[in-house]
């Protein structure tokens, strides 16, 4: 988990803000530098380059450590979220989907990718009867669709509607209640899914 500076390669440390400014400290996201002068008899003034998105951490002398990346990615790549949910639109029996992001711990600190299918209101039976097809049916969706290697590494289903905002699902309201366990204790809760049951019939 140790890096070391790459010889004859300027960089710096800007802070998190993704302003552009310096780090302070000994933390921050390394960007390397490049030399834009104005004119060809100017003084050249390093300027931070793309790409942003690697934490490090000062260890010791010349050592850092690395800190992953300031975003979700699987192998380095930024997982199309987006894409994903847009190729469940015309899903019939969901209601609503999220991608959310969950460490997955281990000396890489890799991140998970979990699609939380929303279904609306249904009886316990009918969720738990229908739940395994289901899942292989979103899988198969977008195996199809956008290919195997975009594929989340988990799907998990509840008898609920996601909180929207402005007509949209709030995806990071969908975050903190799956990283917390609240959908999993609210897809329990006789309120909740008493909430969710008049929710669907006055729509």
């Amino acid at each position: 988990m140790n890096v070391v500076p790459a010889p004859g390669r300027p960089w710096t440390l800007l802070d998190f803000s993704r302003t552009g400014q310096r780090s302070v400290g000994e933390v921050g996201v390394y960007a390397p530098l490049v030399f834009e002068p104005t004119e060809p008899t100017a003084p050249t003034d390093p300027t931070p380059a793309e790409p942003q998105y690697i934490a490090l951490g000062r260890r010791r002398d010349d050592e850092y450590l690395y800190g992953g990346t300031i975003e979700p990615r699987r192998s380095g790549r930024v997982y199309p979220a987006q894409e994903v949910l847009a190729a469940l639109d015309d899903c019939p029996f969901l209601d609503s989907a999220s991608i959310t992001t969950v460490a997955a711990g281990g000396s890489t600190l890799a991140q998970r990718f979990v699609l939380l299918g929303f279904l609306g209101h249904e009886s316990d039976e009918r969720f738990a009867a229908l739940r395994p097809a289901r899942s292989a049916e979103l899988l198969r969706m977008l195996s199809r669709r956008l290919g195997e290697d975009l594929l989340p590494d988990r799907i998990e289903l509840f008898p609920l509607h996601a909180r929207r905002k402005q007509d949209a699902v709030d995806h990071d309201w969908c975050q903190r209640q799956y990283v917390t366990g609240a959908l999993f204790q609210k897809a329990r809760t006789p309120m909740f899914r008493h909430m969710a049951a008049l929710r669907q019939t006055t729509r």
